[in-house]
């Protein structure tokens, strides 16, 4: 697969961050990007570029380099979390009441 160029990444972040403001009708405070998978260089210098006057948290969720280490799989449903970061996402969703983007109503 092969890299995005740097102004691509730019424009994605740049393309989000017309979006929200035109939902929300204010800019972001705060922009997490996360992927699957590890940043490519010329990708995170176009995220970074983009990003650089906001507040952000580039995220990459890589595979460990043996097997993994948990299952993921929803047999029962949700994947259930522990009482602190149940805690953490609460107390975020208190101080932050503005986190997401308002339901569509279509």
């Amino acid at each position: 697969m092969a890299a995005p160029p740097v102004g691509e990444a730019a424009r994605l972040i740049a393309d989000v961050i017309d979006y929200y403001t035109q939902t929300m009708k204010r800019p972001p405070r705060r922009l997490p990007v996360s992927r699957q998978s590890r940043f490519f260089p010329e990708e995170l210098t176009g995220f970074q570029d983009a990003l650089s006057s906001y507040e952000y948290d580039l995220v990459a969720l890589a595979p460990p380099a043996g097997p993994l280490a948990m299952d993921l799989s929803l047999k029962g449903g949700q994947p259930s979390a522990d009482g602190g970061a149940a805690a953490l996402t609460r107390q975020g969703a208190r101080e932050n009441p503005g986190w997401g983007l308002p339901a569509d109503p279509g």
